[in-house]
């Protein structure tokens, strides 16, 4: 189910493993480079590399085979990225802890495992995030940021 299921999240969009530090690293360049091509401006895409590296590093403490990907949007006539991050589990057991920032302890024995700031940051930083966590199969966050916040019409 696992690659079904990160393929399906993908949706044809092309996921670098996230291994290491360096294809963190990678992932950021990726985003400047794609953040310059659509002409977004520089502190838009610095949100952008933040999320992206945010991200990333939650992959590599807390998941299996991650993967990082970045797309082009457009809301209401407005181009953006997103940042499509997926992996194959465990899931985020409690979203809204993490949502909040909160410090993960998970074995019981007082020892902080996470600061817990990562999604929260993701959550800043971001125009729009969207979550599909499944407990023991995984976990894609979309994040988006756009050039300049799009105008809702009525």
């Amino acid at each position: 189910m696992g690659a079904l299921l990160i393929s399906e999240w993908l949706a044809g969009a092309e996921g670098e493993p996230i291994v290491d530090e360096a294809s963190i690293a990678l992932a950021r360049e990726r985003v400047r480079e794609r953040g310059a091509a659509a002409e977004m401006p520089d502190a838009a895409v610095a949100r952008l590399v933040n999320v992206a590296s945010e991200l990333a590093h939650n992959q590599l403490r807390h998941a299996r085979r991650g993967q990082l990907a970045i797309v082009d949007v457009m809301r209401e006539g407005v181009a953006g990225l997103e940042v499509v991050a997926v992996d194959r589990g465990p899931g985020i057991d409690d979203p809204a802890k993490a949502l909040r920032g909160e410090p993960r302890m998970p074995d019981g024995s007082g020892r902080v495992t996470s600061l817990g700031i990562g999604l929260a940051a993701v959550i800043e930083l971001s125009d729009e995030v969207d979550f599909d966590v499944r407990l023991g199969e995984g976990t894609c966050v979309r994040a988006r940021v756009f050039g300049r916040l799009p105008v809702k019409r009525r």
